[in-house]
């Protein structure tokens, strides 16, 4: 059989239990790591901020932002996006983003 070299999917954890989507997000990003091209869409922002080297976020299918996660999940990139403030911090264990919408986000869209 042949063996691929990059698989593309759309929300593989959508409606699946903390576990068994971990493990799906293990096993590709293992994948990823021994070369496998993984191109995953997600709505899941913290999945994409922990598991993927780079991101594209989209505004109405259109590129608003591009890079390491670090460089997209930016306060006013994703407010501007999601039209809803946001505080992102850097998670003390993973070293990672972390997004967390604000109760009074509202006010603050575009």
């Amino acid at each position: 059989a042949e063996e691929p070299r990059a698989r593309i999917l759309d929300e593989p954890t959508a409606s699946l239990d903390l576990g068994h989507e971990m493990r799906i997000l293990t096993f590709l990003r293992g994948a990823a790591d021994a070369g496998l091209t993984v191109v995953l869409i997600t709505h899941h922002i913290a999945v994409a901020a922990r598991f993927s080297d780079r991101l594209l976020l989209l505004e109405r299918g259109r590129a608003a932002a591009e890079g390491e996660p670090a460089a997209v999940l930016e306060e006013g990139i994703l407010g501007r996006v999601y039209g809803w403030k946001v505080m992102v911090r850097t998670d003390s264990v993973t070293g990672l983003p972390t997004v967390t919408p604000l109760t009074d986000g509202r006010a603050a869209a575009p």
